[in-house]
């Protein structure tokens, strides 16, 4: 859980890490990513940062710095 609990926190993004006992489809050591609007990212086994991070910046539309290439200045 350490090791999760570092990845989530350095995700370039607010973040929030729950755990729970269970959860419906999923089986246990799973790592569901959510978006704030309730929308399954992905499902992955086990805490895996770099698959982490790449699923989070797809979320997001892109890595940081691709996304603050596309807000006007």
């Amino acid at each position: 859980m350490p090791r999760l609990a570092k990845a989530v926190a350095a995700l370039p993004t607010r973040a929030e890490l729950l755990v729970t006992e269970a959860y419906p489809g999923s089986t246990a050591h799973s790592v569901l990513l959510i978006r704030p609007d309730g929308h399954l990212v992905t499902v992955m086994t086990g805490c895996r940062p770099t698959e982490l991070y790449a699923y989070a910046d797809l979320a997001r539309g892109g890595p940081p710095s691709a996304v603050q290439d596309r807000v006007p200045h």
